[in-house]
C-alpha cells in the first residue's frame, strides 16, 4: 500500500507541471503562443525587438581626424614648441627650421623686383614719349605732304614699336620677379610647422638639430574636438538600432560611462562575419575626455528608445 501511495503522487506531481508548462504556452486566454518563429531582430508581433544581448557591442574609440604633422620642405630643425599630450589650436606653430637662406634669397628677390618696376616705368615713359613723336609727324605729313620724308616718318613708327615692345619686356620681367618673390614668400612660410586644427600632441618624432628632408613627420596630432566609437552589431540585430539613438560606452578599465548618440551604419552586411558596422558620436566636452581614450576597446549599450525610425537592415 505504501508503495502504491508513493507512485500515485509522483503521478500527479508530474500531471500538475505539465498543466504549468500548458498554461505558459497557451497564454491567459488558451491560446497557443508560437516559439521561436519570429524574425530575427523582430518580436511575434513583427515590431523591432530590442538588442538581446545584455553585455552590449564590443567597440573602439577613434579620432576622426588623425595626422602627422611634417616638413613640406627640406631644412634644419631649430626649434620644436611642443611635447606629448600638450593641446594645441588650430595654426599654433608646433616647430621651426631653419629659414636664415630663404629670408636672404628672398631679399634679393625683392630688391629685383623694385628694380624691374623702375625699368617698367621707364619704359612705360618711353613708349609714351614715341607715341606723341609718332602722332606729330604723321600729323605735320597731312597738314604738308613734302613737310618730313616717308623714311622720317617710317623711323618714327619703327621707335613707337620698338618702345612698346621694351615696354612689354619690362612688364614681363616684373611677373617674373613677382612669381619669385611669391615663391620664395611660401618657402618661407614652410619653415614654420603650424597645427592643421585643434588637438593633442600624441606622438613628437625630431628634436632640434636634426635634418629634416622634405616630408619628414615632425608630430602627431588628433583632433580634441570630436571622439567616436566604432562598434560592431549582429546582422539580425541591426533593425533594432536608429540613427540619432543614444548609448552607453562603457569603459572598463577607468569604470566610465560615456554618453554618446549614433550617427551613422554601413551600408552593408560583412559578408564574412554577418556583422554591421555602427559610428556612435561621444556627446561630452572636448575637455571632459579622459586621457587616452583613443584605441581603447569598449562596450557599447543602447539606451532603450521610443523612436520608430530604426535602422533598415541592408
Amino acid at each position: 500500500m505504501k508503495m502504491f501511495a508513493l507512485a500515485a503522487a509522483g503521478i500527479a506531481l508530474t500531471l500538475v507541471c505539465m498543466g504549468l508548462l500548458l498554461r505558459l504556452r497557451t497564454g491567459a486566454h488558451g491560446k497557443v503562443v508560437e516559439t521561436g518563429t519570429s524574425r530575427p531582430g523582430y518580436d511575434e508581433q513583427g515590431h523591432h525587438a530590442a538588442p538581446t544581448s545584455l553585455a552590449g557591442f564590443t567597440g573602439v574609440i577613434v579620432n576622426r581626424d588623425t595626422v602627422d604633422v611634417s616638413t613640406r620642405v627640406e631644412g634644419l630643425v631649430t626649434e620644436v614648441r611642443v611635447r606629448l599630450g600638450d593641446r594645441v589650436a588650430r595654426n599654433q606653430v608646433l616647430a621651426q627650421l631653419d629659414d636664415q637662406q630663404v629670408k636672404n634669397e628672398l631679399e634679393v628677390a625683392r630688391a629685383l623686383l623694385r628694380a624691374s618696376r623702375a625699368d617698367e616705368e621707364k619704359a612705360a615713359l618711353e613708349h609714351q614719349e614715341a607715341l606723341e613723336r609718332n602722332a606729330r609727324n604723321r600729323k605735320a605729313a597731312e597738314l604738308r605732304q613734302d613737310a618730313l620724308s616717308q623714311e622720317e616718318l617710317a623711323s618714327s613708327r619703327y621707335q613707337e614699336q620698338y618702345a612698346a615692345s621694351r615696354l612689354e619686356a619690362a612688364r614681363a620681367r616684373v611677373q617674373e620677379q613677382l612669381a619669385r618673390v611669391a615663391q620664395l614668400e611660401q618657402r618661407s612660410r614652410d619653415q614654420v610647422i603650424r597645427a592643421p586644427f585643434d588637438g593633442v600632441v600624441t606622438a613628437r618624432y625630431v628634436d632640434p638639430g636634426a635634418s629634416a628632408p622634405r616630408g619628414t613627420p615632425v608630430v602627431r596630432l588628433v583632433s580634441s574636438a570630436e571622439m567616436w566609437v566604432r562598434f560592431a552589431v549582429p546582422e539580425e540585430q541591426g533593425p533594432a538600432l536608429a540613427t540619432g539613438q543614444p548609448v552607453d560606452v562603457r569603459i572598463k578599465d577607468l569604470e566610465r560611462v560615456l554618453p554618446g548618440i549614433i550617427e551613422n551604419f554601413s551600408p552593408e552586411v560583412d559578408s564574412a562575419s554577418r556583422m554591421i558596422i555602427a559610428e556612435a558620436r561621444l556627446t561630452v566636452g572636448a575637455g571632459e575626455h579622459p586621457p587616452g581614450l583613443s584605441g581603447r576597446v569598449v562596450r557599447v549599450h543602447p539606451v532603450p528608445t521610443t523612436r520608430s525610425s530604426a535602422h533598415p537592415t541592408p
